[in-house]
Formats: C-alpha cells, structure tokens, sequence
C-alpha cells in the first residue's frame, strides 16, 4: 500500500509540475515585445536565453527517476527508488555520447533506507547503421562503459563492465514494430575466482504496438546467459516484462511495468515456482529539460 501511494503521488506531483513548465516555456516564448515610436506594429524577438540557446545546440539533458518493488517470500517487502541525470552530446545526425550518473534510495521493511550512487556510465552509439527502406531493418549499435567506484560496494573483486549493444526493428504496420537486440557485458575484475562474475548475454524481443499518439504497450521477453558468479555455474533464465508507456507532453512521459522470471536453470522446473509472486512492478518517469 505505501508503494502504491508513493507512486500514484510522484506521478501526480512530476504530472503538474512538467505541465507548469510547459506553460511557462510556451508563455516566455516570445519575449522583448516593444513597439517603436512612430510605428503601429512590434518587434518580436527571439528568445535569447541560456536555456533556449542550449536546445538548439547539441547538448540534451534529461532526468529519469525509477521506482520499483522489492519482493522476499513471494511478496513485496520494500521499494528501490533511482533518480538518474543523462546527459547527450550529438556529434552528428547519427553519433552521440551519453553520460549517466545518479544516486538510489532502498527502503524494505526489514532494513533502514539506504542512500547510495548509482554506477556511473559513458556510452557510445552509431545509429541507422542499417536503414529499413534501405536494408529491411533499422540497426543502431552502443557501447557502454560502467565504473564501480568503492562507495557503490557492488564487489570488491569488480571495477566495472562494458556492454556492447546491437539493436534491430523493423515496421509490419504503421502502429506495429518488432524490435530484437543483442547485448553482450564483460565484467572487469581484479580476480579470476570463479564465484565473481565474468560475462553475461542476453537477447531481448520486443513488439511494441502504438495505440495512439500518446500511448504504447510493449510485451518483452529476453533469454539470459551469465558465466561465473555464486554457486560458480553458468545461469540461464528467460524474463518476461510486459510495459505501458505514456507521453504527457514534449518534456515529460511515464513507464509502468511489470517483469518477472518465469523461466530459470536453478530451480530445475520448467515454470518457476510463484514467479507471477516474484515479480516487480515498476514506474519510470522521464523529465526532458533539453
């Protein structure tokens, strides 16, 4: 019940507050209206601010906050709250850098909240590699590269990973699209133990059917393979996350979703045990400042 309220009130709050600026930046869009002595017209000019001058260079900056649930014995137990800043840099119509950094909040109901940073990360990306009207299908690629400072704590035998990330889709209908990406993270360790994971695959489907303007529904299924770890054997699972995402306006849209296990090697069942139980639901709002 907190979880739930804690969400339906910072959607409501970002809600009104994205839609306030967007008012405010629709009102100050013309400024320095005067009208010349002598004349019957007014000169309008452009707004020159930093603010303005900033979304029409090629920096864009964004901030994302990510809530979901906690589960323990098949039912949930807490919330993880991620406020995350991206900031890009486009060096052409078709490569960009992007930097993340951001801090977490968990809060369970067995442990005090905790207050950590979030990995910090540089990605890479080439997009329209391959172009649909071209080549059949659309293909982007990125190349991400994770630090994990002393204070994130993630493992003292691990500094970081890079993933490299090649994406697919292609158009069947005007509001239907298939897209498939091929991920593949290296971890960077200090040890060569076996217990202290090395690699990870995954290979994620989604097809994403637009409803209108403003609202898409995606179902998500992804098979993961991860080399090394606890209990020193390769994992296999495949997840399932079904999503609903929402525009509200230019600056501000929002993700519900809903991913879960149902498939995985360690249990030795072909349909893991309470799975639907085991799942978290989450939200992810995104506020576009340029």
């Amino acid at each position: 019940m907190k979880f739930t309220l804690a969400i339906l009130a910072l959607a409501l709050g970002l809600n009104a507050f994205a839609q306030e600026t967007t008012a405010n930046v629709s009102e100050g869009a013309v400024t320095n209206v005067s009208e010349a002595p002598g004349t019957t017209g007014t000169n309008v000019s452009e707004d020159t601010g930093i603010l303005a001058t900033l979304r029409r260079s090629n920096i864009g900056l964004s901030i994302v906050n990510e809530i979901w649930s906690t589960n323990q014995d098949n039912s949930i137990n807490g919330f993880k709250n991620k406020l995350e800043t991206v900031v890009v840099y486009k060096l052409s119509p078709v490569d960009s850098f992007k930097v993340t950094a951001g801090y977490s909040v968990s809060d369970t109901n067995t442990s005090v909240a905790l207050f950590n940073p979030e990995a910090p990360s540089l990605r890479y990306k080439r997009s329209n590699i391959l172009t649909e009207d071209k080549n059949l299908v659309t293909f982007n690629s990125e190349l991400r590269l994770y630090s994990y400072p002393n204070v994130l704590k993630i493992s003292k035998f691990q500094t970081g990973n890079t993933s490299w990330r090649n994406a697919f889709s292609r158009k069947f209908a005007p509001n239907l699209k298939l897209l498939g990406e091929l991920r593949w993270d290296e971890y960077l360790r200090t040890t060569s133990k076996p217990k202290v994971a090395r690699r990870k695959l995954m290979v994620t489907t989604d097809l994403v059917y637009n409803i209108n303007d403003t609202l898409t529904l995606t179902p998500e299924f992804s098979f993961n393979s991860q080399a090394g770890g606890s209990g020193t054997v390769n994992k296999e699972y495949i997840m399932f996350k079904p999503m609903m995402d929402y525009v509200f306006n230019k600056a501000f849209s929002g993700q519900l979703y809903w991913e879960t296990t149902p498939m995985a090697s360690r249990d030795q069942n072909f349909i893991a045990k309470d799975f639907a139980k085991n799942g978290a639901l989450g939200m992810i709002l995104t506020y576009t400042i340029l």
